[in-house]
Order: structure tokens, then sequence, then C-alpha cells
């Protein structure tokens, strides 16, 4: 993906604890997952929170609107979240 585009809208910190939240555009090339989605152009929302150690990413954990993008390469599928206890 070329022309991939991260659009940071907040970076926040706390401790060894970073969060951001962007916006990811950009233009597939080929498939994704079991369809083509050649010359689809995406745009979604995105979160980001890592934790720090000596300086380093030691964890990375992110949100994705993956039911936006399904949509928006054409998927016919769909998404649905599915809530994660624990």
């Amino acid at each position: 993906m070329p022309d991939i585009h991260h659009e940071f809208l907040e970076l926040l910190s706390d401790g060894s604890t970073v969060a951001a939240r962007c916006i990811v555009s950009g233009t597939l090339h080929g498939s994704f997952g079991s369809f083509s989605a050649e010359g689809r152009h995406f745009s979604v929302d995105q979160a980001l929170f890592a934790h720090v150690r000596d300086g380093k990413i030691a964890e990375l954990w992110e949100i994705v609107d993956t039911a936006s993008l399904l949509t928006q390469l054409g998927s016919t599928a769909g998404a649905v979240a599915t809530p994660r206890s624990g």
C-alpha cells in the first residue's frame, strides 16, 4: 500500500502508557482476505495503545473500525463486533 497515511488527531501519555487516535487512509492493491479490493480507497478510524519499557514498545493494542473498512472495500459480509471479557 504505497499511499497509506496516518493522520494523528490526538496523542496522550500517562507514565509508560501512550494512546493515539488517528485516521488511516490509503488505496488497496490486490485482495483483502477472500475478495478483490484492487484500487479501492479507504479511510477508517483507529485507536492505538502502547506500553513502553526501556524506550521500546513492549505491548501494542489497536482498535480499528473494521465494519467500515470492509464496507469501503466492497465486502458484502460485513463485520460484527464481539465483546471479550477477562
